[in-house]
């Protein structure tokens, strides 16, 4: 069994990839974490928290995506939510560290020069996570496969 982890952004592009990481949940995972990551703010002096808006923001968008995706999802006891602070990179290195992790899923708009194929968060985490990462192009459907090989 596979534990797979899909960032998101809530963007069309990662709930394309979510939906495919839903797939090969189905076949081979253990379990999905579904994560979002957003940027660390500095203090701004206002008396309302700029983190805990964030915060707040982020789980409600995150709710409202699991909602969306409500008749697709596996079981609950095969989801993980996780809303968290910090730069995508660096937090999957951190569940990678703390978890077993096995696969991520992930999106990316990819670019027009050759030397930017994947976008830049996308080459962060396979540049910085030491995990096995599929990177879902915008209009990817997950079919099943008949024979899968990892090496």
């Amino acid at each position: 069994m596979i534990q797979l982890v899909s960032p998101t952004d809530f963007s069309d592009v990662s709930e394309n990839a979510l939906k495919y990481a839903i797939g090969l949940q189905r076949v081979f995972g253990e379990e999905l974490a579904i994560v979002h990551f957003y940027q660390r703010v500095r203090a701004t002096g206002h008396f309302i928290s700029m983190r805990d808006i964030l915060q707040e923001d982020s789980e409600r968008e995150m709710q409202q995506l699991v909602k969306s995706l409500e008749g697709s999802l596996p079981e609950k006891k095969q989801i993980r939510l996780k809303v968290a602070e910090g730069e995508v990179p660096e937090m999957l290195r951190g569940m990678v560290k703390g978890d077993r992790l096995h696969l991520i899923v992930m999106g990316s708009n990819g670019a027009s020069k050759i030397k930017n194929i994947f976008g830049s968060t996308a080459k962060a985490v396979i540049n910085q996570v030491l995990t096995p990462t599929l990177i879902i192009p915008p209009g990817c459907e997950y079919k099943k496969y008949e024979h899968m090989v990892v090496a």
